[in-house]
């Protein structure tokens, strides 16, 4: 559902998709532009910024949002925010307030000037709200939007074996290898399908896997969603204490119990129908079982959570259309 009362004077820019960006700006009706499709990174860089400069400048918005990352985007929304006369929102992923890359956290002074300099930083949880406090920002604590689950196929059916997806992208703070690892403990009986582009596993992995552990590769969204509606118990693992994993989200929203790291901000956020373990093989393969023999009723406290997570943000998009109104 959009909001009638935003219009394309409230323009987002983003310099890559995500699906959070993508269902903030479908349901309050943004303006939304996104720049992608350039893998030189200079190149991106210099052809990305002229675009951007030359999108405010003809659409001359009241309020602009961006995404950050990209910090390069951010850091020219800031420095042209006064000349072009907008209001400035920043959609602050936890990587753009605590980043992983060893380089960007030597630039916390930047990051402070993006949240000072924005009349909002918009952040998923209150642990990332109290250091934008601290850096003399103003934040407001947004979680993701559950995603609207479309008309999907269902992927190939797994008779009566019990399909566990494990959402993942195989980045540094992912503990994919341990994944890998419990899934030698089950019987096949208990297929594992595991997320995302293959070309970033280590080639020795992909040989040496189990043979109940399928790698999908990365899936177009109408199959990805299929596999996940197929799937008996989905699992989401991050090593980041304040991250709000987006496959927790999507998991749901297509209402699939869930196996989460235990973090404060995951167990704050998604409080029912979820198993949380502490990352390492063994626990892994615990948690899993006793999911496993408690599915049914984990499937209806994730039920009970889709219909909680759904009313409390449509409370947070008010407040928001109010904070909109105000700027």
């Amino acid at each position: 559902m959009t909001n009638s009362l935003i219009n394309k004077q409230i323009v987002w820019i983003a310099w890559e998709r995500h699906r959070r960006t993508v269902e903030l700006c479908r349901y309050f009706g943004f303006y939304l532009i996104i720049y992608e499709g350039i893998n030189n990174r200079l190149l991106k860089y210099i052809i990305f910024t002229l675009k951007t400069l030359i999108d405010i400048l003809k659409l001359r918005p009241h309020v602009l949002i961006v995404q950050n990352p990209s910090i390069v985007l951010t850091f020219i929304a800031c420095i042209f925010k006064n000349l072009f006369g907008y209001k400035l929102i920043v959609d602050t992923h936890n990587g753009g307030i605590l980043p992983e890359n060893k380089f960007l956290q030597r630039l916390s002074a930047v990051y402070k000037f993006f949240q000072k300099k924005a009349d909002v930083t918009i952040v998923t949880n209150i642990n990332l709200a109290n250091i934008v406090s601290r850096n003399n920002g103003i934040p407001f604590v947004m979680p993701d939007k559950l995603p609207e689950v479309r008309n999907s196929k269902t992927s190939s059916d797994l008779g009566m074996r019990l399909k566990i997806v494990y959402i993942c992208t195989f980045g540094s703070d992912e503990p994919y290898i341990q994944v890998i690892e419990a899934a030698n403990h089950f019987s096949s009986n208990v297929s594992f399908l595991v997320t995302g582009n293959i070309k970033r596993v280590p080639i020795t992995t992909v040989f040496s896997k189990p043979p109940n552990l399928t790698f999908t590769g990365f899936l177009p969204d109408d199959e990805y969603w299929g596999l996940l509606l197929s799937a008996d118990l989905i699992i989401d693992l991050t090593y980041r204490d304040d991250c709000l994993v987006c496959g927790a989200y999507e998991a749901v929203a297509a209402k699939v119990p869930l196996v989460l790291s235990d973090t404060v901000a995951l167990r704050d956020y998604f409080n029912k129908g979820v198993v949380f373990t502490n990352n390492s093989t063994e626990d892994l393969v615990i948690k899993i079982t006793y999911a496993v023999d408690n599915i049914q009723r984990l499937k209806e406290e994730i039920n009970c959570l889709n219909t909680q997570l759904r009313n409390e943000w449509n409370e947070v998009a008010r407040n928001f259309t109010t904070l909109l109104k105000g700027i």
